[in-house]
């Protein structure tokens, strides 16, 4: 949780920060109009306009009506936003904007040139805007640019309503260069969306059941154990969960990353194996490389990411699998699509055919309805009857222990997915059943480390680590990725 009171109050306004409140407003609404690909503009012929019009006896009072009133469209959202915000602090700009003009082929005559001196607020409001917008930005994203040279702008959108990280249909995300984990790019994104999504309380929770993965790993296998006799797929699985647990909480923390990387070694090594995979331990093996090669951009995990995939086509499952859990294959290879990934020849269209688009009974159970939901959601079909009978399936049964009192984190993570993009009342009631569900099942393990026990997870079957995993990306999903948009087309 960031301490710094300046990023507390951008991001949901600190009473602790001198207007907090105003700060939260301009973030909000600077992310909104700037964070999108192609939304980007360039504001000085507008300004050169700004500086020709009227005539050599303007005063004081019209300039001021100017800023006020904001006569140009183009800069009548910065007025807005600095209307919130607090006016800025006089600067005298007139050399600098004269400048700046220059490079845009936009020459001034001396009367323009004697009027900016009387204009000097309206270049201050809208410098004041671009550093406000450029800070906020910088905060929501430490991807740099093409050229190393600096930071780049978030390659998805923010929600005009809240914080949270939107996209068109992940296709399209992809054609325009979007980033597809910008959620979790920054620890104000990861913050902001847990916030948005009711479910802020769950940091802590998340963060002492990470350290207890990373105080069960092995420092030099990447091994991740709990003890016990798992082997064979279900160990691969819970290895391959685990790394996915790790990978959702982003590449802001060094020490955490080595370990998520590490993590990935023994995955890799199962991959490359000759021995076969179930389709369940496959899929989620093929989904964690693919996380680790966007997540880092690492070109060699890159390489074993697609190595993965590979296999993947070769054996992917023909159907969606018990609890849609082969759904984390079709995942693997959608989501490296969306992030630029290398996919092999006809493996996303086999992978939407086979796993993704088939619809199940609306009595199947909630991991399956998720895939078959997010799915459509994430392929722009999320206003067809069909998904929105599946989404309100899954709204009218938020989590909630079965008759044995054990969770099924493994069928809410897929189904949270699809619920958390309709958003609305239906994920309100799906983070209050989240949170009472699962929360008080956690066992403290000394200061700072706490799991799932096995036994109170359905289909744990004594493995902590499965279960402790499942636990973390259950309560991961609002930053897994970025959210399909409500107005996306197929």
């Amino acid at each position: 949780m960031s301490t710094d009171p300046l990023l507390k109050a951008i991001a949901r306004g600190d009473a602790n920060c001198p207007d907090g409140a105003n700060l939260a407003r301009l973030g909000a609404l600077t992310r909104a109009a700037g964070a999108v690909p192609g939304r980007q503009r360039d504001l000085r012929a507008s300004v050169a306009r700004a500086l020709g019009d009227g005539d050599s006896r303007e005063d004081e009072d019209s300039v001021a009506r100017w800023v006020d009133g904001a006569a140009d469209p183009a800069l009548d959202r910065l007025r807005d936003v600095l209307g919130r915000a607090g006016g800025p602090r006089p600067a005298d700009l007139r050399d600098r904007v004269r400048r700046a003009l220059a490079p845009a082929s936009l020459r001034m005559t001396p009367q323009q040139a004697e009027r900016t001196g009387r204009r000097w607020r309206l270049v201050a409001a809208i410098a004041a805007a671009h550093v406000a917008a450029f800070l906020l930005f910088t905060t929501l994203s430490d991807r740099p640019d093409q050229t190393g040279s600096g930071p780049a702008a978030p390659r998805a959108a923010a929600s005009t309503a809240s914080g949270t990280i939107q996209a068109p249909t992940w296709e399209r995300l992809h054609e325009l260069g979007g980033d597809l984990l910008a959620p979790r790019r920054s620890e104000l994104a990861r913050e902001t969306a847990r916030a948005d999504a009711r479910l802020g309380d769950s940091a802590p929770a998340v963060g002492r059941l990470v350290a207890w993965l990373i105080a069960h790993q092995d420092a030099r296998s990447g091994r991740i154990s709990a003890g016990g006799a798992v082997d064979g797929d279900r160990m691969i699985a819970a290895q391959a969960l685990a790394a996915l647990a790790l990978l959702g909480e982003g590449a802001g923390d060094q020490t955490r990353l080595a370990r998520a990387r590490l993590a990935l070694g023994p995955v890799a090594a199962a991959m490359a194996g000759a021995e076969p995979i179930g389709p369940a331990a496959l899929s989620a093996s093929a989904l964690a490389l693919v996380e680790g090669a966007l997540v880092t951009r690492d070109p060699e995990l890159q390489l074993t990411a697609r190595a993965g995939l590979l296999r993947l086509t070769r054996e992917l499952p023909g159907r969606p699998h018990e609890g849609g859990l082969a759904g984390l294959g079709w995942l693997a290879i959608e989501a490296a699509a969306a992030g630029g990934l290398e996919t092999p020849r006809g493996a996303l269209e086999a992978a939407r055919n086979r796993i993704a688009k088939p619809l199940p009974h609306l009595a199947a159970d909630q991991g399956r309805l998720g895939l078959a939901a997010y799915a459509r959601q994430t392929l722009g079909m999320g206003a067809q009857t069909s998904t929105r009978d599946q989404v309100n399936a899954l709204a009218g049964q938020p989590p909630a222990l079965d008759a044995a009192g054990r969770a099924d984190p493994l069928a809410w993570f897929l189904s949270g997915l699809a619920v958390h993009a309709e958003g609305g009342p239906a994920w309100s009631a799906w983070a209050d059943g989240l949170r009472s569900a699962l929360l008080p099942l956690l066992a403290s393990e000394g200061a700072g480390l706490a799991r799932l026990p096995a036994e109170r997870m359905r289909h744990g079957d004594g493995d902590d680590v499965l279960s402790t995993a499942a636990a973390i990306l259950a309560l991961q999903v609002p930053y897994r990725y970025a959210v399909p948009s409500h107005a996306a087309t197929p």
